[in-house]
């Protein structure tokens, strides 16, 4: 049964505006420039991606616990203690 809910003008715009400015963006890094920088981008960008995943999730465990809930690492894995 196909689920249906309803979207409005604004959701597609800000979608469609929001990848045009990314594919804007991406047409202005300058190549030569992104290669004086490669090994600052190489060890910063996997490094800043690695920092923020942390940071989120641990935001989200903080979230969860004020309420009441706890979230073990063991529920994520799908094992029983």
């Amino acid at each position: 049964m196909p689920v249906s809910f309803p979207v409005s003008i604004s959701v597609i715009w800000s979608f469609t505006a929001f990848s045009l400015f990314l594919f804007s963006g991406a047409l202005h890094v300058y190549l030569s420039g992104l290669y004086t920088a490669k090994w600052s981008v190489t060890i910063l960008s996997p490094l800043g991606t690695i920092i923020a995943t942390f940071f989120i999730g641990a935001l989200f465990w903080f979230a969860a616990y004020v309420p009441g809930y706890e979230l073990r690492f063991n529920d994520i894995r799908g094992r029983e203690d």
